[in-house]
């Protein structure tokens, strides 16, 4: 998930450059195996965490947009409960002022 997460900031930053230094990254952790094989498995795996950064990305910012439509309508909800509170409260006052 961190992986991810670094991936997703890198990409943000920067283009082509940073796509290479990461392929670079992931070719050096895969270790033993022959150059071109290293080469296809890290642009596979490079391919793989920019598709699930993605993914996490377009999650987020749809859990954040139902989060900031939750906020409104709480706080549309306690405006409304406000007012209802400041009528009941205006009609008491007039309702005394009329029995005295």
């Amino acid at each position: 998930m961190q992986l991810l997460l670094d991936t997703m900031a890198r990409l943000e930053r920067g283009g082509r450059t940073e796509r290479n230094f990461l392929k670079k990254q992931i070719e050096k952790q895969l270790g033993s195996r022959p150059r071109q094989t290293r080469r296809w498995d890290a642009t596979r795996l490079l391919a793989a965490a920019i598709i699930e950064a993605v993914r996490l990305r377009a999650e987020a910012d749809k859990e954040t947009a139902r989060l900031q439509a939750e906020t409104i309508r709480l706080q549309m909800e306690a405006d409304k409960d406000a007012t209802f509170t400041a009528c009941f409260q205006d009609m008491f006052t007039m309702v005394s002022t009329w029995t005295n």
